[in-house]
C-alpha cells in the first residue's frame, strides 16, 4: 500500500496545506502573488504526477488519495509531522519446558538487551494479519495458532527524555523448538530463556513487566512505564 511520508519542497508543502483547508481551490487562489506562474505550475505538475493532488472537472485542484494520506499524518495545528507511538505486535512464545523465546537486540536503541520478538504494524494491515506475518518473517512459522492475550502501552524514558513509546497487541503460543527456522537477521539473535528470578541475561526495559503480566493474567490491558 503506497504512502507518502514527506514533501520536501516548501512550495509543494504550501499547496498541500492550502488544499487541506478547502474542498478545492483554483490556480489563482493557490499561487502566491510574488511567485512566477511557470515556477508554481512546475510544482503543481510535480504534485499531480505524484498523485498528491488532482484536477477536478471544474478545473480546480483538490487533494488526491496520497495527499489525503499525507495530511492525515500531520498536526492539525501547525501542519508539521508529529511523532506518534509505534504500533507493534509482541510474540510471547514458550517451548515444551516453559522457556521463553527472546530476541537479543544487535542495534540501538537498547543494543545488547533481550526482549520478546516484536515488529511494527504495516500501514493498512489489520492486527489479525500482523502477528502471523511477523511470525513467518522472523521465525519461519506459518499457520501457527496464536492466542491474543492482551494489549500494552509501553513507555521507556531516560532522565526527562522519552525514548520509546509503543502500543501493542500481545500474542501467545506454545511451540516446539524444532519448528523454528529463523532466517539470518543482522538485527536480532534468538535463544530460549527461563525468565526465572535468577535470569542472567540483560532484559530490555519492560520485558520483565510484560512477562509478569503473562504469568499472572489470562487477559490484560496495561501500561508499562520504565526509566533507564
Amino acid at each position: 500500500m503506497k504512502t507518502i511520508t514527506s514533501v520536501d519542497h516548501h512550495i509543494q508543502r504550501a499547496i498541500i496545506c492550502q488544499l487541506s483547508l478547502a474542498k478545492e481551490k483554483r490556480f489563482s487562489e493557490l499561487k502566491p502573488n510574488d511567485l512566477e506562474s511557470n515556477v508554481f505550475d512546475y510544482h503543481l505538475k510535480q504534485l499531480l504526477a505524484a498523485r498528491m493532488i488532482r484536477k477536478t472537472e471544474s478545473g480546480a485542484y483538490e487533494l488526491d488519495m496520497l495527499g489525503l494520506t499525507f495530511i492525515d499524518g500531520l498536526s492539525s495545528e501547525n501542519k508539521l509531522q508529529r511523532k506518534q507511538p509505534k504500533v507493534i505486535c509482541i510474540l510471547a512464545l514458550q517451548n515444551e519446558t516453559g522457556d521463553w523465546l527472546l530476541a537479543k537486540r544487535l542495534q540501538q536503541p537498547y543494543i545488547g538487551t533481550w526482549m520478546f520478538p516484536s515488529g511494527k504494524q504495516h500501514f493498512g494491515e489489520s492486527f489479525e494479519e500482523h502477528a502471523p506475518r511477523e511470525l513467518a518473517e522472523k521465525l519461519g512459522l506459518k499457520a501457527m495458532p496464536l492466542e491474543h492475550r492482551g494489549f500494552v502501552d509501553i513507555r521507556i524514558a531516560q532522565a526527562d527524555t522519552l525514548i520509546t513509546h509503543a502500543v501493542g497487541h500481545v500474542f501467545y503460543a506454545r511451540i516446539s523448538e524444532k519448528l523454528l527456522t529463523i532466517p539470518d537477521d543482522d538485527r536480532f539473535e534468538y535463544s530460549w530463556h527461563s525468565l526465572s528470578e535468577d535470569v542472567v541475561v540483560t532484559l530490555m526495559a519492560g520485558t520483565k513487566e510484560l512477562h509478569d503480566l503473562l504469568i499472572h493474567n489470562n487477559s490484560f490491558v496495561s501500561s508499562i512505564n520504565c526509566s533507564l
